[in-house]
């Protein structure tokens, strides 16, 4: 709010733009105020719903959830697995997958993790030791590299699906080669 206040009274911008759920959502209420156009990087749709100067820059979860059904469906995937950050981005992309699948379909939380936990091992072994089809890698920046880099050092063969974080270009090449494949809405 002090960044958006300095924004908009010291530094006369004609538009505002922030990343980020909790920050947009701290903003939003105050654009109307200013009367000032504000682009939300925030999944949330409630923030362009409390205010017609807010234009919301993402895609709803449930949005993407729905692509990635369309995909597994595609390919017959009936039984998923999703490692994931503990982030509401991705919790709110598991909520849509777990509304948005069919009674013979199946959703598995194999772990949830905290930033910076870079140990993805015991999850690769639950992998290996079940009957998931294909692995939602619902990891941030960091972590997505490593847990590749970690299923082929224990020979993990499985197929993978992810989020926009795939796009990290340092992620790719962290990975060296081993995203190859995966896919993402």
């Amino acid at each position: 709010i002090t960044a958006f206040t300095k924004l908009t009274e010291i530094d006369n911008v004609n538009l505002v733009m922030d990343w980020g759920t909790p920050t947009s959502g701290a903003i939003a209420p105050l654009v109307d105020q200013k009367k000032i156009p504000f682009i939300a990087g925030s999944y949330t749709t409630t923030l362009t719903d409390q205010s017609q100067y807010a234009v919301r820059a993402w895609n709803e979860p449930s949005m993407l959830a729905e692509k990635d059904w369309e995909y597994l469906r595609s390919k017959g995937i009936k039984k998923i697995g999703i490692l994931k950050t503990n982030i509401a981005y991705f919790n709110d992309i598991l909520s849509g997958l777990e509304k948005s699948k069919k009674s013979d379909e199946e959703v598995t939380v194999i772990d949830t993790f905290q930033f910076g936990d870079s140990d993805f091992k015991t999850s690769i072994e639950k992998i290996k030791n079940s009957d998931i089809q294909m692995v939602g890698v619902f990891l941030v920046s960091g972590q997505i590299s490593r847990f590749y880099r970690q299923s082929v050092e224990m020979n993990l063969n499985v197929t993978t699906f992810g989020t926009d974080f795939f796009e990290d270009n340092s992620e790719i090449e962290s990975a060296q080669g081993l995203m190859n494949g995966a896919v993402y809405p």
